[in-house]
Parts: structure tokens; C-alpha cells; sequence
């Protein structure tokens, strides 16, 4: 297998940062940065390309994600990701569910066609009564899920009781899954996302920029707050953000909550609210991804793009900044022949497109004129 190199910025310069010798389900955790991370890329030479941090080159990501299945709450969340524009993401017990009978599954299968998505939280939760180890609290809870639920896959973990310590055990998670969420109250720094065990604040805890230290009862600044991922020089500028929540189920939570939700979309050029499931992909073939230009003319501008995931589950389409001739007054992509998403913006004088491609789908041509 090739290594691979990753600039973000310049397509034709690239310095490499890490180099894998085999496609991964998952990345292993990393010390250091796969990525150079940077502020928004303007290259002002047609023909430059790179791979945006996040998707349509946010500066960071968030999610929502509900532990516990909580059916009681399901359609307040719904009306809230229509009021505010995002969807979240629920990890189900599924023995919780089954005892609920049909109607929970009903439930679950109205957010999924609604965009919505169902990822695992076990089977049992871990239950000392459950009598089929880890690999049958892992491994079912997919098979329950899948079943049920028309449209689902199932690739991604929830810990339960938080990170995998005490009864978890990540690498028998890994054997069935592709990411993996905690519960440790940070947000997760962009270039050493530990996909395994990722970070995850609870509630709206990092929507506060001050927080009151419960040892010694003084106030000050918060070590997660979601604002500082969008302040360039700020250690958390870029990261991503994972909310996780169990019942909002009285006035008072729903209204913290929904000022989180206010907040975010005051913001939204700057954030991605991506499904979790979505930015584990989009974060690892980032990650890995390779982007090379093949063709640059005044009408048509070519590249190819491969990463070193997995193909069949790693098919979210990357964020392809490229800068055109500033005579393109339209621009189209195709990739493998097929269309795929392409829009041009302008920025301090310059043209660029944003092309969303898969990679290793086969290579992208973008037309202007």
C-alpha cells in the first residue's frame, strides 16, 4: 500500500504527515496531530486544492447525541432539530426498547425517516443479569437495531457507564464497531480524535464560558466551552464537540437546551451539526486522505482524492476547496462520470468551489465558465 500525504492548503505542496501501510476500520489513537491543523485555507492561484477541517469548511463540529432511548422526549427533540436545523443522534438499549413493546421501535423509526439516527448503547447496558458477555452486549445490540429499523446501519458505539474502563473493553468494541463514544467531559481536539474512546460533554455543560469549581465553590472560565472552537488561537479552535443528554424532560432542561440550540445557530457559518456517525467518517478519512491535481486548464480543473479507510462503510463525501479562474462565472463536478455537489463562493477577491467527493470513488472534474 502507498503512504499517504495531507496538506491542508495548497494541493500542490504537500507535506506528509502520517503514513499508514493498510486501509483501517479504525485509526488508532495518536500523540501527535494527523493533520496540519489551520485556520480556513484561502489560496489565491486557480488550481490550488485542499480538504476542508470539516464539512463546507466549518471551522468546527457539534453533535447531539441521547443516551437511554428516552421515547418520552423523542418528539421534542424532533420539533427542535426542524426549529434549529440539525439532527441528533439516539444510542439505544435495546432490551430497554423490546420492553416497551412495538410502539418504541415505531417511535425510533419515525426519527430515523425524519434524518434522524440510531446508534448502540449495548443491549443491556451492561446489566449484571445479562449472560452473554461483551461480545453479545456489543455484537446483538446491532442485529436488534438492524432488524427493527428500516434503513439503519449500525456503526458506532455508545460506552455505557462512560469511557471504555471498569466493564468495557474497546478492542472487543472494535471487533464490531467503527467508533466509539465516552463520556470524558472535554470536547475532542481535532487532530488526535481518539476514535475509540471519543470525548463527550454531558448537557449543555460546554454551551457555559464559566463554570464554578465544586471543590472550591470559586467561578471561572470553562475548560470545554463550545465558543472557543471557532476563536482562532484558542487550544480548542477547531475541535469537535459531542453533547451527549439523557431525559430533557422538565422546563428548565428543555430551556438550557434549547439556548445551546440558539446559540449554535446564531453561529451556523462557522459549525457543522453533524450526525455522529458522519463526523467520525468525515474526521478519519480526513484523516488519511490524499488529494492530488491531475489537471488544471482555464475551462476544467481535475483530482483525484483516496484515503485508507475501509471503502464500505467510509463513503461520506470530504470537503474539496479548490480556487478558479476568475472568469468562471458557473461551475459543475462530476466524479466517476456522476454528478455530485459543487458551489462556487467568492472570497477577498478570489473564486473557489466547494466540491463534496467521496473518496476512492474515482476522480472528480470540475467544469467552469
Amino acid at each position: 500500500m502507498k503512504s499517504f500525504a495531507l496538506l491542508l492548503g495548497v494541493s500542490m505542496a504537500f507535506s506528509a504527515v502520517a503514513s499508514f501501510a493498510e486501509d483501517f476500520r479504525t485509526l488508532p489513537p495518536t500523540k501527535t496531530d494527523r493533520i496540519k491543523v489551520t485556520d480556513r485555507v484561502w489560496s489565491k492561484t486557480p488550481g490550488d486544492a485542499s480538504v476542508c477541517i470539516w464539512k463546507d469548511d466549518k471551522l468546527a463540529a457539534v453533535s447531539f447525541t441521547i443516551d437511554d432511548n428516552w421515547v418520552s422526549d423523542h418528539a421534542w427533540w424532533d420539533e427542535m432539530g426542524k426549529k434549529y436545523g440539525f439532527r441528533a443522534t439516539w444510542f439505544i438499549i435495546t432490551a430497554n426498547a423490546d420492553k416497551t413493546g412495538q410502539s418504541a421501535w415505531d417511535s425510533f423509526q419515525k426519527l430515523k425517516d425524519e434524518g434522524h439516527d440510531l446508534q448502540s448503547h449495548t443491549v443491556s447496558h451492561l446489566n449484571k443479569n445479562y449472560t452473554k458477555g461483551l461480545d453479545g452486549d456489543y455484537g446483538d445490540a446491532i442485529k436488534d437495531i438492524e432488524s427493527k429499523i428500516k434503513g439503519a446501519k449500525v456503526i458506532c458505539l455508545a460506552y455505557p457507564g462512560g469511557n471504555g474502563r471498569e466493564k468495557n473493553n474497546p478492542d472487543i468494541a472494535m471487533k464490531y464497531y467503527y467508533a466509539a463514544r465516552g463520556t470524558a467531559g472535554h470536547n475532542n481536539p481535532v487532530g488526535k480524535i481518539n476514535y475509540r474512546e471519543t470525548n463527550s460533554l454531558s448537557g449543555t455543560i460546554g454551551m457555559e464560558k464559566t463554570f464554578v469549581n465544586r471543590r472550591t465553590g470559586k467561578e471561572g472560565p470553562h475548560w470545554a466551552y463550545v465558543g472557543d472552537t471557532i476563536v482562532p488561537g484558542k487550544p480548542s479552535f477547531r475541535n469537535w464537540v459531542s453533547v451527549h443528554y439523557h431525559g430533557v424532560n422538565t422546563p428548565q432542561k428543555r430551556e438550557k437546551a434549547e439556548k445551546e440550540f440558539q446559540f449554535l445557530k446564531e453561529h451556523e457559518k462557522d459549525y457543522w451539526l453533524g450526525l455522529w456517525a458522519d463526523v467520525i467518517k468525515y474526521g478519519q478519512e480526513r484523516d488519511t486522505a490524499e488529494l492530488k491535481v491531475v489537471k488544471n486548464t482555464a475551462s476544467e480543473i481535475s483530482f483525484t482524492l483516496t484515503d485508507k479507510m475501509v471503502n464500505d462503510i467510509y463513503d461520506y463525501p470530504l470537503t474539496i476547496k479548490i480556487c478558479v479562474p476568475s472568469a468562471w462565472g458557473t461551475a459543475t463536478a462530476v466524479q466517476n462520470g456522476k454528478p455530485v455537489e459543487c458551489r462556487m463562493v467568492e472570497h477577498d477577491g478570489a473564486k473557489y468551489v466547494f466540491v463534496q467527493a467521496v473518496p476512492d470513488r474515482g476522480e472528480v472534474t470540475v467544469s467552469g465558465k
